[in-house]
């Protein structure tokens, strides 16, 4: 993928009332916060090139999709779908207020 990191997957989480934060500080390798539909997920890097939302990207032809360097810059249809089930396994708690 080029340009800015995840920026259609940004973008699409944006224009559905989320947030999509890069960490850096308490992850290693750094991690995504994703927040969308009152749900939150914390993707960290493991050092691998690669964040478990990937697949919300077309994958390259011929290729396995162990990094981001397999897919296209180009979201998958059902992507929102995608990323709601991987936030689903990722979520963690917000803080009572």
């Amino acid at each position: 993928m080029t340009a800015r990191a995840y920026r259609k997957l940004r973008e699409l989480v944006r224009v559905h009332g989320g947030r999509m934060d890069y960490l850096k500080k308490g992850y290693q390798w750094g991690a995504w916060r994703i927040e969308l539909g009152g749900r939150v997920g914390i993707f960290p890097s493991v050092g691998a090139r690669t964040f478990k939302f990937d697949p919300c990207y077309k994958l390259m032809k011929g290729r396995s999709g162990k990094t981001w360097n397999d897919f296209h810059n180009e979201l998958e249809p059902e992507a929102l779908e995608r990323l709601r089930r991987f936030i689903a396994s990722a979520e963690v708690r917000k803080r009572p207020r």
